[in-house]
């Protein structure tokens, strides 16, 4: 099964990547500054992420330990098999990471470009449900909210 999950890292001023972070959520007005997609392969427990590295797969075991956050797990409905979203994902992995987001956070106009950014990575997934040609932040995400989780 894979599961869309927003992330609110919150903000601690000894922690300069923090600062990124409510950075993003003051620019784009929504709680969230992060998703990310979790899934399961043969018993191990993964997660796809859009991060300046690009969109990678790694493991989810440790991931969260750094630092407290609150996740949003979503339920997002599509007509599409797994494999189809699977195949997506894959697609997906190796792409760069859109640094220019960050200035379209202050013109909200996305550029359709090939890079990608966490908001349009779970867009490209959930194709069905979201409009690839609009600006997708934390907050378009909200309504497919199933429950949250605190670390």
């Amino acid at each position: 099964m894979i599961t869309a999950v927003l992330v609110h890292n919150p903000f601690v001023w000894y922690s300069p990547e923090t600062w990124l972070y409510a950075l993003i959520r003051r620019l784009t007005g929504s709680k969230w500054n992060h998703a990310v997609l979790w899934f399961t392969i043969e018993g191990q427990d993964l997660v796809c992420d859009a991060n300046f590295h690009g969109v990678v797969i790694k493991n989810r075991k440790g991931l969260y330990s750094n630092l407290k956050r609150e996740i949003a797990v979503l339920d997002i409905p599509t007509t599409q098999h797994e494999s189809v979203l699977y195949g997506r994902i894959f697609e997906a992995v190796g792409t760069k990471y859109d640094f220019g987001v960050y200035g379209r956070y202050l013109t909200k106009k996305n550029k359709n470009n090939k890079r990608l950014y966490c908001f349009e990575l779970l867009g490209r997934i959930f194709t069905e449900q979201f409009d690839s040609s609009k600006f997708l932040t934390g907050k378009d995400f909200e309504k497919y909210i199933k429950y949250y989780i605190k670390y």
